[in-house]
């Protein structure tokens, strides 16, 4: 998504690998009665638990006291993925997010607007940015070959021991 050209928009806990919490729901809500929700929107948006700062328990630093816990229940295996676990893991959703950002920011490649697709094996997508940026993506469970005369600049997972792009992963790649 960082790599097509327009604006980014992530959504709440996306860059920390963070699913929306299955015990989630406006009936086990904390809202006071009578402040329900207007429109589907509205109700999305009350539904969505609390980022995870800190700690290994909820309310994962949301509070600073557990008696002040949120309006909605947080999954207790988000302990994996607070922003502090985040920071320490090198291999994290945070610190891919952070990278992508910064090259999009720094690569005028990645700010214009050019933009083409490439031909590409079934189950995969391939398209070029300026200054010879290429984004490769595999949506197969099998491994897949990179493009040829190309360097990996960032990638969503480590390529195979052959340099082949993972099932379900996006690599951003320098053609020379």
């Amino acid at each position: 998504m960082l790599a097509l050209p327009r604006s980014a928009y992530i959504y709440q806990g996306e860059n920390s690998a963070c699913t929306r919490s299955k015990t989630s729901s406006t009936r086990r809500s904390r809202t006071p009665p009578g402040n329900a929700p207007a429109t589907p929107s509205e109700a999305a948006t009350a539904a969505a638990s609390p980022l995870p700062w800190t700690g290994g328990t909820p309310p994962f630093g949301f509070s600073t006291t557990v008696s002040a816990m949120p309006w909605l229940p947080q999954p207790h295996d988000w302990k994996f993925h607070t922003a502090e676990a985040n920071q320490a893991d090198r291999t994290s959703m945070l610190l891919l997010y952070r990278s992508a950002l910064r090259l999009r920011r720094n690569n005028p490649g990645l700010r214009g607007k050019d933009f083409r697709w490439l031909d590409s094996p079934a189950g995969t997508l391939l398209f070029e940015r300026g200054n010879g940026l290429l984004c490769a993506v595999n949506l197969t469970d099998q491994p897949t070959p990179l493009p040829a005369a190309t360097s990996p600049l960032i990638a969503s997972g480590p390529l195979t021991k052959d340099g082949l792009l993972p099932p379900d992963a996006a690599v951003l790649l320098h053609r020379y």
